[in-house]
């Protein structure tokens, strides 16, 4: 695995516009996740898919993590983010298909602790992805 303190970055492109612009959604995205692992625990029964599809857009969160991905000088650390950000993306999917509830019924015990699981899962992956990233 990747140690952030010894990552290689481009300090002039981590510096730039972009860039920053990028890591500010991602830490937006991770208020977001903690937001719903408080929102879960208060009421199993809430409808996140709206706030899922909204404020954890795919293509905006993919695009962030690409973005960021540029500063990332050398091989290891580039083999440590892109893992994360595949992560990222993949439990973002999970989390928006898993929060879906037919009309009618309501959300499993079962069903909001594999949500629990999977926000727990993001809150970890987004704060050691950023922690490369100071």
């Amino acid at each position: 695995m990747a140690d952030p303190k010894k990552a290689e970055l481009d300090q002039d492109l981590l510096g730039s516009g972009d860039v920053q612009k990028s890591l500010k959604l991602l830490k937006t995205d991770l208020a977001v996740v903690r937001k719903l692992r408080a929102g879960l625990e208060a009421n199993m029964q809430a409808d996140f898919a709206p706030v899922i599809k909204k404020e954890l857009s795919f293509s905006d969160l993919r695009s962030a993590l690409n973005k960021v991905n540029e500063v990332v000088e050398d091989d290891d650390t580039q083999r440590g983010v892109d893992r994360l950000a595949r992560t990222i993306i993949q439990d973002v999917i999970e989390l928006d298909t898993s929060s879906k509830v037919k009309d009618g019924k309501e959300r499993s015990e079962k069903k909001a602790a594999a949500m629990q699981v999977k926000l727990v899962k993001l809150d970890e992956s987004f704060r050691e992805y950023l922690s490369f990233f100071p």
